[in-house]
């Protein structure tokens, strides 16, 4: 604010400099052609008029607080200035009249009211002493007093409508600031939880680059939307955001919602004091053991489980605590903190190296499916799964490489649509060798790309296959790809392919959506599967969805079956199908061509 008044007086004094050196000059030359006393007169006062502004502009630099006693001063001024013109001139003097009329109302429309009856004060005195004291005017004193009396009314005038816009502008002025606020909070806070989101933290980190980090991550929180609806696992997130800032409070920490799940709690006590992180993640796991929080329209209390990430670092504390937290899920661990250990920054070597491996499997004819049987409940084999695996010799060995190790990085390079169409060549071309149905899994970028889409018409026409492929869509996060999705469905269904959704789990799996989807298989989340005989939750989950599913009359499939208390389980929830070590590790073409000839024969 007083850097605006400063700027303010700053500009008034030049233009005020520069007005009163032009007059000066003009009077200059005029006193030159002139030897009347009053141009002299006139002139002497310019000038010191010219000082005083200059030694003002002076004290606006050395003392900006005063400007209150500045301001007044140069109303004085100024109107002493056109007064004393009005009583050296002759009658033409009077054209300062509207001067004095601009000084007072200006400075009222700058000011407010209060200088405007400041400066209708000395103008009254000055003025009227001017005109008074003028020879021109001492025997007009009814003049004298309509004119007196004109500033008067006309300062009462401007002073209702300074009053008015000096409201409306001070209203508009608070509103603006209002809306700022607003949007500025909005900008830095998650609407869902009101907690700072991730601008707010990265700011604050800017601000104060301490180091101490935890990220909290809910583990299989997607489960909550897919099981109990969206408004669920809302309600999970803000519960969750609510405990967060009561333990932030109370152990001092700033919580924050940096997305979706993820959590952020970032010390403030400025200081790193191991014991107190292992006190506080002791103290935060208890406490999270002791929340529950009610489904939406179920009388069920769900508990919540969570996955921390640490980082104690000064240096990109966000980015290795996620790193750390991600090391933890990947390893099964409740906690890490960060260490050079779990540094991910060799993933770029490993980029090079598995863009060079698998360029250079696609040269040589190494990706290659290899097929998985499903069986039925009698154990029998009536359908197969065709999975992707690059084919290498390390050391004189053959490998068979899953995907696991290297399609992330084939999706980063761009290699990955070539891999989705060697995959579909070449499952095809073994379908119809065979009578079994077989199942490819595509991802939501297969399903959106026009190339794969036409590819695989292209070929189900071909071979005359469509009874025998089933399209398995693997999970995708984005809601907003369900329509696209609903789309690619109804047109492959329409050609008598069936529909799979792989992986139960994903963003847009969820039952109000699968019941529009209308897929003819639903593959329950392996996750789930293979701890079904030692987790109970996972058993609880699992009977719900075999439950829902069975009710609209999709049929269900158990992956990860991996020995027999798995596939009894299973086969008592009354799940269909079976797919897992425990039946049959994946099979090359050959294979499975040698056993139905054997079965035949």
């Amino acid at each position: 604010m007083k850097k605006k008044i400063v700027n303010e007086e700053f500009s008034q004094a030049v233009v005020r400099i520069v007005v009163v050196s032009a007059i000066l000059l003009v009077a200059g030359v005029s006193k030159l052609l002139s030897s009347d006393i009053q141009v002299r007169e006139i002139f002497l006062v310019g000038s010191v008029y010219l000082l005083y502004s200059v030694v003002n502009l002076y004290f606006i630099y050395k003392k900006p607080g005063d400007y209150e006693i500045r301001r007044i001063g140069n109303i004085a001024s100024d109107i002493a200035v056109s007064s004393f013109i009005i009583y050296k001139a002759t009658s033409i003097g009077i054209m300062m009249y509207p001067v004095l009329i601009w000084i007072i109302v200006g400075n009222g429309l700058r000011f407010g009211q209060k200088y405007l009856f400041i400066a209708l004060g000395i103008a009254e005195v000055l003025f009227t002493a001017a005109l008074i004291s003028n020879p021109h005017w001492q025997n007009q004193t009814t003049f004298i007093i309509a004119l007196s009396l004109s500033l008067v009314i006309l300062t009462v005038f401007f002073a209702k409508l300074i009053k008015r816009m000096h409201t409306l502008n001070a209203t508009l002025e608070e509103k603006v600031k209002d809306r700022v606020k607003e949007v500025e909070h909005r900008y830095l806070h998650d609407a869902l939880t009101e907690l700072k989101n991730r601008e707010a933290l990265e700011q604050d980190l800017r601000k104060n680059p301490f180091g101490g980090l935890i990220v909290v991550d809910i583990d299989q929180f997607r489960n909550y939307n897919d099981l109990y609806g969206m408004g669920t696992g809302d309600e999970v997130l803000r519960q969750m955001a609510k405990f967060l800032r009561l333990f932030s409070e109370t152990n001092g920490y700033e919580a924050y919602r940096i997305y979706s799940d993820h959590f952020v709690l970032r010390n403030t006590t400025g200081r790193i004091y191991h014991p107190k992180y292992e006190a506080d993640i002791e103290t935060l796991f208890t406490q999270i053991g002791n929340l529950h929080i009610e489904a939406e329209e179920q009388d069920e209390l769900l508990d919540i489980e969570i996955t921390v990430g640490i980082s104690l670092e000064r240096e990109k504390a966000l980015k290795k605590a996620e790193m750390a937290l991600a090391y933890a899920k990947k390893n099964s661990k409740r906690f890490i903190a960060y260490s050079k250990m779990v540094d991910s920054s060799t993933f770029s070597q490993e980029l090079l190296y598995w863009r060079k491996e698998i360029k250079k499997a696609i040269v040589t004819d190494n990706i290659l499916p290899v097929f998985q049987p499903l069986v039925n409940r009698e154990q029998k084999t009536v359908k197969y799964e065709a999975l992707m695996r690059l084919k290498r010799v390390q050391d004189g060995k053959v490998e068979w490489v899953s995907p696991f190790f290297f399609l992330d990085i084939a999706i980063k390079s761009k290699q990955y649509e070539k891999l989705t169409t060697i995959m579909i060549d070449k499952s095809f071309a073994f379908i119809k060798t065979i009578s079994d149905d077989v199942s490819i899994n595509l991802s939501f970028e297969d399903i959106i790309n026009p190339k794969i889409k036409e590819k695989l018409k292209n070929k189900i026409q071909k071979y005359g296959i469509a009874n025998q492929v089933i399209l398995e869509i693997v999970e995708s996060t984005n809601i907003e790809d369900f329509k696209q999705v609903q789309a690619f469905i109804a047109e492959f269904q329409s050609m008598g392919v069936r529909i799979a959704i792989d992986d139960f789990g994903s963003g847009y799996s969820n039952f109000a959506n699968i019941m529009e989807l209308e897929p003819d298989y639903l593959k329950i989340d392996g996750s789930l599967i293979k701890n079904i005989d030692t987790d109970e939750k996972s058993y609880i989950l699992v009977r719900g969805i075999v439950s829902m599913a069975q009710e609209f009359g999709i049929k269900t499939i158990a992956e990860f079956v991996s020995k027999k208390e798995i596939f009894d389980i299973c086969y008592d929830l009354g799940i269909d199908y079976f797919q897992g070590f425990y039946f049959s590790e994946p099979l090359l073409e050959k294979d499975i061509v040698k056993s139905v000839e054997k079965e035949s024969s």
